[in-house]
């Protein structure tokens, strides 16, 4: 979910610091267990990985990317990198797939 060789990383966010999120918090801990159960995403899945990474952004409580996308572009009155927000929801959805879809391939290896 973090990156790896084929799938993406998140800008600024560092692996450690996922990890520490996800063992601290038992719903985020199962969504990741989850990744590669199947070879599709279920949309309850998805909801639960986009609340993870919301997480990782913010520890606001949001759990909608574009929603906290929008609030934190806010935050910096407009001036933010786009490097500095979290994908959005096609995006995340993407990206989520591709991670899924390795961490299948591996599991199959």
């Amino acid at each position: 979910m973090t990156g790896c060789d084929t799938a993406s990383a998140f800008a600024g966010k560092r692996n450690v610091s996922a990890l520490k999120l996800m063992k601290g918090n038992p719903e985020h801990r199962e969504a990741l267990q989850r990744v590669a159960e199947g070879w599709k995403l279920s949309q309850e899945h998805f909801q639960k990985l986009e609340a993870f990474t919301c997480h990782m952004y913010s520890i606001q409580g949001a759990t909608r990317v574009d929603e906290l996308r929008y609030q934190m572009f806010c935050a910096k009155k407009g001036e933010a990198e786009s490097w500095q927000l979290p994908p959005c929801k096609s995006s995340l959805h993407q990206h989520c797939q591709r991670a899924n879809y390795q961490a299948g391939v591996w599991k199959q290896s």
